[in-house]
């Protein structure tokens, strides 16, 4: 049998793990922000030149990304569903791995967006729209890229953040406004910064 000394070792060792647990998924979630909103600056950017018209493509992009978060609430489930905390750590892993190669490959693929637009066209769905929708509906699918990764990112963070709670001996239902809180204000935080930067510097 483990003496007391050994289990209060133990337990400090378990508690260091989850310390670093915690900075790294809450660093993910700070520079997926930063980039994320850095990305949206750019992207209304250049869909602005696309288009011709900066407030329509602030609309879309924006819009964009506030319907691409909606994949949180199947990711939500998913993360329910996951009995293995390996497995969550994987997942977010894979998913900030996608989010950079997204955020590198999406502006120049918009770019060609007049000729995937021509391709959709001659379909039967998008034969009877005005060529100037058939574009919009374009772009806006190739920038829901991005935010749909970023919403799927959210729910499986707060998990592994519960987790990790629960594993420290915290009441993890009790405390679901403190790990939501930690998790969308390291993540705002990013955001308002990458904005800023991108905006005034980048």
């Amino acid at each position: 049998l483990p003496t007391p000394s050994t289990g209060a070792k133990m337990s400090e060792a378990i508690k260091g793990i989850s310390k670093r647990y915690r900075r790294v998924i809450l660093l993910f979630m700070f520079f997926t922000g930063l980039c994320s909103f850095g990305y949206e600056v750019l992207l209304e950017r250049a869909v602005g030149i696309l288009i011709g018209s900066s407030s329509v493509a602030m609309g879309l992009i924006i819009s964009t990304f506030i319907m691409g978060y909606l994949s949180s609430f199947y990711f939500g489930k998913l993360a329910d569903r996951t009995k293995s905390k390996r497995k969550l750590v994987t997942m977010l892993a894979m998913l900030e791995c996608l989010i950079c190669v997204a955020l590198v490959l999406v502006i120049p693929i918009t770019r060609y967006s007049l000729f995937i637009a021509d391709y959709l066209s001659y379909f039967i769905f998008f034969y009877y729209l005005d060529y100037y929708y058939v574009l919009l509906i374009t772009i806006g699918l190739i920038a829901l890229i991005v935010p749909l990764l970023m919403g799927a990112e959210i729910p499986i963070a707060m998990k592994l953040m519960a987790w990790v709670d629960k594993e420290e001996g915290h009441d993890t239902y009790g405390d679901v406004g403190k790990i939501s809180g930690k998790i969308f204000t390291v993540d705002s935080l990013g955001a308002g910064l990458g904005g800023l930067l991108t905006a005034l510097f980048f």
